[in-house]
This record gives structure tokens, C-alpha cells and sequence, in this order.
């Protein structure tokens, strides 16, 4: 996720989201078209650093469909 929020072009819209039992937004979309590139590079990667792993079981697929769907 970190290279792929480095490799981010100044017209691509960034959006991160984390996953257990449910998917929760960490930046959204509608918070990153606020921001000019550099900036939501910035908080993205932040945002990254943040998230800390938990013990709730995941579901890569329900959550990739979620994904998909916020897009």
C-alpha cells in the first residue's frame, strides 16, 4: 500500500480502506478530492502508518467487493 500511494499520480484519487470483520474507511475518496496531490499523498501515507493490525478474522472477498464498491 505504501508503494502504491508513492507511485500515485498527481490526477489519481486515493482512497484506503481497512479490514477485519468489517471494512472501515481510513481516508475516503470525498476527503481526498478535498486535497491537492502532494497533500493527499501525505495523509494517505499517514494514515497508513497509523493502522496497527487487530485479532478479528478477515474475508478478502467480501472486503474487495466493498472496495469496488466505494469506487
Amino acid at each position: 500500500a505504501v508503494e502504491a500511494n508513492a507511485d500515485c499520480r498527481p490526477v489519481d484519487e486515493i482512497a484506503l480502506f481497512a479490514f477485519d470483520e468489517p471494512i472501515r474507511p481510513v481516508f475516503t475518496f470525498a476527503e481526498s478530492a478535498t486535497l491537492d496531490a502532494d497533500r493527499r499523498k501525505a495523509v494517505a501515507r499517514s494514515r497508513l502508518k497509523e493502522l496497527q493490525p487487530t485479532w478479528g478474522g478477515t474475508n478478502l472477498g467480501q472486503a474487495l467487493v466493498e472496495a469496488v464498491g466505494a469506487v
